[in-house]
């Protein structure tokens, strides 16, 4: 997921990004919770891919606020200070919690009360933890540990300085920054498509495909001042539905040589949205405040669900006897035998994690981002993608 801050809300055009941001976060949680509810479908059971779409969305809001911006080693020093501010935070608070978990599962384990599906500080090791510290999990390892969503944070966090480092070379030079642009951008799709072949950790090439993919289409919107220039809900409407055709019936896959056309679908529905004029129903919709509140504390909804999905498969196993199984990759899964008891049980879920993840941005994520904290929060364009 993506945390990054554009303009204040006001923006109509702008607010349209932040509830498609929010929207793919809920969709992100419901693909790490299939416990047999109507909730869960072919769309949520995709929804890995709204990753990709969170990239491609802070490519195209980073280079929109400070491709311009960034034009000298200062500028670039408190630009990655910033992105620091907004991320790690949560981030941290995540990481203890879940060491907390695995705390917890060691007591209980060795109390034998209960013993783990997943053993205590087996994946999540000492040399993990300190990957997840640092930031680097995403860089150095193919493998999801701890609080697993955040490996999209550590792949975007240093992503934003590799791109920081293209504008302040470029200093507005379009005639510099394409070539980088470029480069970055076929070189990391030719590794997503498999011609470097199937052993290298592709976390990080993912994250930069279509964090440039982003900027390239931020470069197109400005160039061509694409800013309401679309009268009617038409365009974005036909790309809201394609999209939604290629997470649901694509076949796709993770790795695959078609893998690199998806972000370029996203962009083209970013486009579309950032280019309707706030008149447009389409618009109107999305500018709806609690869609666009569920876009700026998104970041949290993102960072805390797996925690919560976590006490819930406790919750029930241990108290409900729900049946559970655990998959090839280690995780448990559960089936309700009524979707009705399903439905109730995640739609609490997600509840809490909504309510969560607005405590979190109210008294955690501001706290530390606001320069002022004197300044009473304010809701601002931005939170970071979802990870899958």
């Amino acid at each position: 997921m993506n945390v990054t801050t554009a303009r204040p809300l006001g923006s109509d055009k702008l607010l349209s990004l932040e509830s498609l941001r929010g929207l793919a976060a809920l969709s992100v949680a419901l693909f790490h919770f299939d416990v047999g509810s109507h909730l869960n479908s072919t769309l949520t059971a995709r929804a890995w891919m709204m990753v990709d779409l969170f990239f491609v969305l802070s490519g195209f809001v980073i280079a929109l606020t400070y491709r311009d911006k960034i034009l000298r080693l200062p500028d670039l020093a408190v630009f990655q200070w910033k992105r620091f501010k907004r991320l790690y935070p949560l981030h941290v608070t995540m990481l203890l919690i879940f060491l907390g978990i695995e705390v917890l599962k060691w007591v209980v384990g060795h109390l034998n009360i209960a013993q783990a599906n997943n053993p205590p500080f087996s994946s999540n090791d000492l040399g993990s933890f300190v990957q997840n510290l640092l930031l680097i999990q995403a860089w150095v390892s193919p493998q999801m540990t701890w609080n697993f969503p955040s490996w999209s944070i550590s792949a975007e966090f240093y992503t934003y300085l590799i791109f920081g480092i293209f504008f302040l070379i470029a200093k507005r030079s379009l005639g510099l920054l394409l070539p980088l642009l470029a480069v970055t951008i076929i070189a990391s799709g030719l590794a997503l498509a498999g011609q470097f072949g199937t052993d290298i950790n592709l976390f990080p090439f993912r994250c930069l495909y279509a964090f440039g993919i982003g900027v390239v289409g931020q470069i197109l919107f400005a160039r061509y001042a694409l800013a309401g220039t679309l009268r009617t809900s038409t365009t974005a409407a036909v790309m809201l539905i394609a999209t939604v055709l290629l997470v649901t019936l694509g076949t796709t896959a993770f790795g695959s040589p078609a893998f690199p056309a998806i972000p370029l679908v996203f962009c083209a529905l970013i486009l579309s949205l950032a280019a309707t004029c706030e008149d447009a129903v389409v618009i109107r919709i999305a500018s709806l405040r609690p869609l666009v509140h569920l876009g700026t504390i998104s970041y949290g909804v993102y960072m805390i669900h797996a925690a919560v999905w976590w006490v819930y498969r406790q919750v029930a196993i241990m108290v409900l006897h729900a049946p559970s199984s655990v998959n090839g990759e280690g995780m448990v899964t559960i089936k309700f035998e009524s979707p009705l008891t399903a439905d109730a049980f995640t739609l609490s879920g997600l509840a809490l994690t909504v309510l969560l993840a607005h405590l979190s941005y109210t008294y955690l994520e501001t706290r530390f981002y606001r320069s002022s904290r004197s300044a009473r929060p304010k809701p601002v364009l931005g939170a970071e993608r979802p990870a899958s």
